[in-house]
């Protein structure tokens, strides 16, 4: 059972690997990918800075970017707003990602922000 990962308190590389799993066959013609650097060919920057979002959806070598996703879980301390910065940047025009999602993962629920357009929106309909 994958729940038992988010109990456990594993990292959240282990966590996006099985979600890039599901979301794989949920997008069947498009590419799931985890920590994936590259713009096309080129390194994936955002501000000088090499930049690896947990899981994108897009179509390899392509420029078709569907959806890029942060990850943290409530156990993690670590800071939010670098993650929230990068969804910003990566909807935006540099690379359009028609939307963005960051999951906050709890023990027994999550958060979903989502982000559109290099900005938090509400909620897809």
């Amino acid at each position: 059972m994958d729940h038992e990962l988010i109990e456990i308190e594993v990292h959240e590389r282990t966590i996006a690997a099985r979600l890039a799993m599901y979301l794989q066959d949920e997008f069947p013609t498009w590419n799931a990918d985890c920590e994936y650097n590259r713009d096309r060919r080129r390194p994936k920057e955002i501000l000088e800075r090499l930049v690896y979002p947990d899981i994108i959806i897009h179509r390899r070598n392509t420029g078709a970017n569907l959806l890029a996703i942060e990850m943290k879980g409530c156990w993690n301390g670590t800071d939010r707003d670098p993650d929230y910065r990068k969804l910003l940047h990566l909807t935006g025009p540099d690379f359009g990602y028609t939307l963005g999602a960051h999951v906050e993962l709890e023990y027994q629920n999550y958060g979903l922000t989502w982000y559109s357009d290099g900005q938090q929106i509400e909620a897809p309909q």
